[in-house]
């Protein structure tokens, strides 16, 4: 459901050469949206992931920005936006969403993961002519689940991030490690919180409760998606876990103007780890034939 990082991936994988501009926009409730930017060219938005923030995405924005000028917003909670309030909802994220298109004049949405979700909800809402998503965490009949939030919930309470990492990974079910024993990922859960990358990791985790609450909200209410009038791109890859591919063909049925199409070799991090270049590919490939 959500963008976890690669845990033999480093630090550095999401370091760029390339010069990042930042700038702010203010939310209808007054909260900062900060975000970076770079390129030249039709304005296109990346909405990051749960449990991560712009810079994860840095050279996914790289490989577009000889096309468009890219904007990779940080979601209220993280890196260099406010806080989420005391009524976050989906809601929210529409009016920063808002605020940054409305400033900006971008029209191209780019979603992956919980960040996919958020891209829908909007596209319902504001002027997105075009919309490009990878693995869009939308639960349809329980098809995500959600079992975890209450232990990790509980494990923050009593001061154990060791433990709700863990329980956070398991529940997810993103890769063969979740179904190792709890009992042997905690002592290398508590490894990796020695780590920058771990405690950043960690630091993001009750924005994905957040997020998840909203998802489990709206489950299997997407036959709002029947009335978007954006051209879409539907991406996945064959190595993501199967209730986030099955729910793609559903997706297509019901979106109007929408392809489909699976990469092959991929798995759920494939625009912020495995292969940003190859995902900026086929999204200006899209761009390119819808005009």
């Amino acid at each position: 459901m959500m963008a976890i990082m690669n845990t033999k991936t480093t630090a550095t994988t999401n370091l760029s050469s390339t010069q990042f501009s930042t700038g702010q926009v203010t939310s209808a409730d007054g909260t900062t949206i900060g975000y970076r930017h770079v390129g030249r060219g039709p304005g296109l938005v990346i909405m990051h992931g749960g449990a991560r923030a712009s810079h994860h995405y840095l050279h996914l924005a790289e490989a577009l920005s000889d096309s468009y000028t890219v904007y990779i917003p940080d979601r209220r909670g993280r890196g260099l936006s406010g806080s989420k309030g005391e009524d976050y909802s989906i809601r929210r994220e529409i009016e920063d969403l808002r605020a940054l298109l409305q400033k900006n004049d971008a029209r191209i949405l780019f979603g992956h993961s919980a960040g996919g979700f958020v891209a829908l909800e909007a596209a319902l809402d504001l002027p997105i002519e075009k919309l490009a998503l990878y693995e869009p965490a939308v639960s349809i009949g329980g098809s995500v689940n959600f079992d975890w939030i209450d232990p990790v919930e509980k494990a923050f309470a009593r001061n154990d991030p060791a433990a709700a990492f863990v329980s956070f990974i398991k529940g997810l079910h993103m890769n063969w490690m979740t179904k190792l024993p709890f009992w042997f990922l905690y002592p290398l859960a508590r490894l990796m919180l020695h780590e920058a990358e771990g405690r950043e990791m960690v630091a993001l985790l009750p924005t994905v409760i957040w997020e998840a609450k909203e998802i489990q909200r709206l489950d299997s209410t997407y036959e709002r998606y029947r009335s978007l009038s954006a051209a879409t791109l539907l991406l996945s890859g064959s190595k993501s876990p199967t209730y986030l591919r099955n729910i793609l063909p559903v997706l297509a049925q019901t979106i109007p103007y929408v392809q489909q199409l699976e990469l092959p070799g991929l798995n759920h991090n494939a625009p912020d780890q495995e292969a940003p270049e190859r995902i900026a590919s086929q999204v200006k490939q899209f761009l390119l034939d819808r005009g």
